[in-house]
């Protein structure tokens, strides 16, 4: 089979070559200005020295000011990089997805709280989190496999909850009255190690009419994934499924979680 010439090579070398990137930070907000802001997305890989930092905040800046409905910023390596003090976060965003990101608690509150439009939330290996407070929140996917103590969640108009975790007492959530699937995996109900005599539940105020869907992962049969699963068909008067599961479900459904947002 004959091999493909030096010349042939060198042409396809330039095809794959990023031009874009070469260019410099003055002409790459440029031509963010001139970009239909409608249809624009930012996709910034951020690996530089701590002196870029000013031509990402300028980036990201242009980009919010123009419209641009897609943002996806990725640190590579071991870049450490803040957001700005100005930053307020955006008023208008209704899906955010946090992967990995090592924020301090008050970084992480205050981008949340900053979100107020936000339908969507998927958390993957957040830690810092504490307390969530988004009135319009309809889905919210969080990932984590270790515990990150103990916190609260204010969503009313959540339908859909995908859970990865160690502990979620069941006074975390204030009030759910449209959720409409639930998917828990590794869940370990605190009030199982406050007593010794067994499950003790405290079912006051909690009530699903909307709930339809409860999926339950890693599943062993212990009392207290009985007793939730109980407390459930109890509290659920409208419940067309709850399906039990002893596979470990965290990492397939992270993968997944990332097809869906690349």
């Amino acid at each position: 089979m004959p091999q493909p010439s030096h010349k042939l090579q060198r042409s396809n070398q330039r095809d794959h070559y990023d031009w874009i990137s070469a260019l410099p930070d003055e002409i790459l907000v440029t031509i963010l200005h001139e970009l239909d802001a409608r249809s624009a997305r930012l996709s910034l890989v951020f690996s530089g020295s701590d002196e870029c930092t000013d031509a990402v905040n300028g980036a990201i800046a242009s980009a919010v000011e123009q419209g641009v409905k897609e943002i996806d910023v990725a640190v590579v390596d071991h870049t450490k990089y803040e957001f700005p003090s100005c930053f307020k976060g955006f008023s208008a965003l209704t899906k955010l997805v946090l992967v990995g990101m090592h924020m301090s608690l008050k970084d992480t509150q205050v981008l949340l709280m900053s979100c107020k439009s936000l339908k969507s939330l998927y958390l993957i290996d957040m830690f810092d989190i504490r307390f969530i407070q988004l009135p319009k929140l309809e889905e919210l996917v969080w990932l984590c496999s270790f515990p990150c103590g103990p916190f609260k969640i204010d969503t009313p108009a959540l339908q859909r909850l995908e859970y990865c975790g160690e502990l979620l007492p069941a006074s975390t959530f204030q009030s759910l009255p449209c959720l409409e699937h639930v998917s828990l995996q590794y869940v370990r109900y605190l009030s199982f190690l406050e007593s010794r005599n067994g499950v003790m539940w405290d079912d006051s105020n909690f009530q699903h009419n909307s709930l339809k869907e409860v999926e339950m992962y890693n599943f062993r049969g212990r009392d207290n994934e009985i007793g939730f699963a109980r407390l459930i068909l109890c509290r659920a008067p409208n419940l067309r499924c709850i399906a039990f599961s002893q596979a470990r479900l965290s990492e397939a459904l992270r993968n997944s979680v990332l097809e869906t947002i690349s």
